[in-house]
């Protein structure tokens, strides 16, 4: 049986909206129609970029022995490659996809079981690329239904977050905070955004139980310091306005091999500081520090310097959950 669009929409996680195309696709959106096309709009790479499917997923219970979809696929990113990561009860079965992305589009099959027991399967879609899938297909009169979770979290950042430089989808720290967590996500990260309030959709539709912030690192780069003050300050402010009876944790910038140059801001460990003072004014924000995320050696880093590989990933989002734990949740 083909999947619905009402279907499609009940096992999806991570997205605000799921649309069919004029191609019959489905298409997947995790921010609002505020956010796109008012926000960033006006800022073509952004734009670009909100329409990869960072943080989405299939996620549903079924006996179906098989699965199947045809995708197609286009640039949310700088990056070319993309895969996706296909779980059996939690089990890694497939990583499909290309480091180069020359076949735009292609099928996937999956084996999920003997057709009589039930098994959670999970799908993580690329996120750093734009995805439509089509033919969503399980064996007729099969079971399905949605696979519940425990919370919601909303989940804003840069690069980092979104996913830079993840290859298997499901190791970005967010991803893996999901999974770790037993949480729905959605991910409103953008590569290369600093904070930026008017980003914050007061009408989004989405109500988290938690909040993760880990903006800094391009504020840190590329903002004067006023600006660096100034657009930090009215985010947290707004944030945690907003979230009044939320949990927000402000993850400070974590290490980046070029922390000592000089920028147009206060030293790198100076403006981390100032976001721990501006973040602690608000009783629902709590500090993670991300200099204790991440190992300080270029070897965890895609790009030696700034983007966690997916060894770097793995260790950033499980001392993440640890402090987030010992916080409270």
């Amino acid at each position: 049986m083909k999947l619905t669009l009402e279907q499609m929409k009940e096992i999806t996680l991570g997205a605000l909206n799921v649309e069919v195309n004029a191609a019959g696709e489905f298409c997947f959106y995790r921010f609002t129609e505020h956010q796109m096309e008012d926000v960033y709009i006006e800022l073509p790479d952004f734009y670009k970029k909100s329409k990869a499917a960072a943080g989405i997923r299939l996620d549903f219970h079924t006996n179906s022995a098989t699965m199947s979809f045809h995708y197609t696929i286009k640039s949310g990113s700088s990056r070319k490659f993309y895969f996706f990561d296909c779980c059996v009860d939690g089990v890694m079965v497939a990583h499909e996809g290309e480091m180069e992305m020359t076949a735009k589009e292609g099928d996937i099959t999956l084996q999920l079981g003997n057709g009589r027991d039930e098994h959670r399967v999970t799908v993580w879609l690329p996120g750093l690329s734009i995805v439509r899938l089509s033919d969503v297909t399980l064996e007729d009169g099969a079971s399905l239904r949605r696979a519940s979770v425990s919370r919601k979290i909303l989940v804003l950042g840069d690069s980092i977050t979104q996913g830079y430089d993840a290859v298997y989808a499901s190791l970005s720290y967010a991803n893996k905070m999901a999974h770790m967590l037993d949480a729905e996500i959605v991910n409103q990260a953008i590569g290369g955004e600093i904070f930026r309030p008017a980003i914050l959709d007061e009408k989004l539709p989405f109500e988290p139980d938690l909040i993760t912030v880990a903006f800094g690192t391009n504020d840190w780069s590329g903002q004067t310091a006023e600006a660096f003050e100034r657009n930090a300050d009215a985010f947290y402010t707004k944030l945690a306005t907003l979230y009044p009876d939320t949990r927000i944790f402000a993850i400070l910038p974590i290490w980046r091999a070029d922390w000592e140059k000089v920028t147009k801001t206060k030293p790198f460990h100076e403006s981390r500081a100032l976001l721990k003072e501006l973040a602690e004014k608000h009783d629902n924000i709590r500090v993670i520090d991300g200099m204790e995320l991440t190992p300080h050696l270029p070897v965890f880093f895609s790009d030696l310097y700034l983007h966690p590989n997916d060894m770097g990933f793995a260790i950033y989002a499980e001392e993440l959950v640890k402090r987030m734990i010992a916080i409270g949740l």
